[in-house]
């Protein structure tokens, strides 16, 4: 996340100072694109420990584009257990 907000501000984007309102995380910003400013607002809702709910919008001189995602947590990853290395996913053999 760090690297996109500074690959970001590289690139001339603006960005207001992380709000907190209680379970309520804000943050906005606005970029500079050849047709105009496009701006940006994200909240994300803590729900409790196992959820959350992300609320972001993204506004233009042309259109306001809006998407909200829903994460809840449904367990323990099966195997090895959390913080275990992931193994890379092997290729399916090639066939002449």
């Amino acid at each position: 996340m760090r690297e996109k907000m500074e690959t970001l501000k590289k690139k001339g984007c603006q960005f207001a100072p992380l709000k907190r309102n209680n379970d309520h995380y804000i943050s906005s910003w606005v970029c500079q694109t050849p047709t105009g400013a496009m701006r940006f607002r994200d909240v994300l809702l803590a729900k409790d420990a196992d959820g959350y709910e992300d609320l972001s919008e993204t506004h233009t001189r042309q259109r306001l584009m809006q998407q909200r995602i829903e994460a809840t947590r449904r367990g323990e990853c099966p195997g090895m257990g959390s913080g275990a290395p992931l193994t890379p996913t092997r290729k399916p053999p090639r066939h002449p």
